[in-house]
């Protein structure tokens, strides 16, 4: 038996989530004996559903804790219902992040004799530089209890991996899968004018670079257009003054798409992927886009875009200037020859993540 726990699957909003309940989906669909346990409600066959504290907004610091004993008592009610049943020699579980129900999904499979693998997600994946706050600091140290479970951790960038060795003995190494498209995308340069930005609307991913960007560029482009696609619920006021700030923006040729379960419809529209994030773990959007053969423009992060990047990419900014970003997207609307370049080398450097080869690494660790 293989299970896979999970905060969210789609329609929810969450990249890992997304992309295990794809994974689980690929496993049933070869004939493996797999659940996915998660939060979201879905009636589908081999999906179980645990249920959130619903007391949990009235417990102030407490309420991991409490979160933790309800999800440890749903396991248990699902466990007697006859939901995981035993069979076959494998009995893996795949906690996709640590928290509060993740933490009881360990504890409880632990005492059934299951092998533990956890996400890193110890120091927050997407902010490794994140450090816990606060005096009870509950959710943290469940987090802690739950990497004392774990048997295997896994990171899927250098820069997790080697996080992940700080904290536990046996990691391993294995980067997002990526669904290459099933036709080719020939995409030539020649009129370019959509740019596509893809993720939460915050200040990690960048966003208020992103208006700044915008506004020097419809200085002189006033057609060129940007095509947000992710939730805006994090976006402050902050954020929203920035934007009203820029006075150079065509509102016109900025649309706010929110989030949408399948992006693939939007990168096939575009013409240059940007996204200049501050922190990642590993941006899924990056192969995602270079799979659909988008030049990407992004700023340099540390063990992510040279390790997902080929040696030597020019349009990686080691900056938070709108003005090198607005120079580098010009750049590639206005040279040719470097933008036809680049869509050939992205194309053939992202099949190295092409979701077989991963998922046969992801196999391989679970039946260790």
């Amino acid at each position: 038996m293989i299970i896979i726990v999970s905060r969210f699957a789609p329609p929810d909003h969450s990249g890992a989530g997304r992309r295990m309940y794809t994974f689980f989906r690929y496993l049933k669909e070869t004939g493996y004996e797999v659940r996915f346990i998660t939060g979201t409600r879905l009636e589908e066959d081999r999906v179980i559903v645990i249920k959130s504290n619903p007391v949990e907004k009235y417990l102030w610091k407490l309420s991991p804790l409490f979160s933790f004993v309800y999800a440890f008592l749903q396991f248990v009610y699902r466990s007697i219902r006859g939901s995981f049943p035993v069979s076959g020699d494998i009995r893996s579980v795949w906690l996709v992040s640590a928290s509060p129900r993740n933490a009881a999904a360990a504890v409880f499979f632990k005492l059934r004799g299951y092998r533990i693998i956890t996400q890193n997600v110890l120091m927050q994946s997407d902010n490794p530089g994140r450090r816990p706050s606060g005096i009870l600091n509950i959710a943290h140290k469940l987090r802690e209890f739950q990497y004392y479970l774990t048997d295997t951790v896994t990171g899927n960038s250098p820069g997790l991996y080697e996080l992940s060795k700080t904290h536990h003995p046996d990691c391993v190494m294995i980067p997002n899968p990526v669904e290459m498209p099933t036709i080719e995308n020939n995409r030539k340069t020649g009129n370019v004018k959509n740019i596509l930005i893809v993720g939460r609307l915050c200040h990690r991913k960048g966003t208020d670079i992103v208006f700044r960007t915008i506004d020097i560029i419809h200085r002189t482009n006033p057609g060129i257009s940007f095509t947000f696609v992710g939730p805006d619920d994090d976006m402050d006021n902050r954020l929203r003054k920035i934007y009203n700030g820029c006075r150079n923006i065509n509102s016109d040729k900025v649309h706010f798409a929110g989030y949408q379960i399948d992006t693939r419809p939007w990168y096939e529209k575009a013409d240059i992927f940007f996204l200049p994030s501050r922190n990642e773990g590993f941006p899924s959007v990056f192969i995602e886009a270079m799979a659909h053969g988008l030049p990407i423009v992004v700023k340099k992060l540390e063990h992510i875009t040279d390790f997902v990047l080929p040696n030597g990419y020019p349009a990686v900014i080691d900056s938070e200037d709108p003005e090198n970003f607005s120079e580098a997207i010009i750049k590639l609307i206005n040279d040719k020859e470097l933008y036809n370049t680049l869509v050939k080398r992205l194309q053939n450097d992202v099949k190295r993540f092409d979701k077989n080869n991963i998922y046969n690494q992801y196999i391989e660790l679970i039946k260790k």
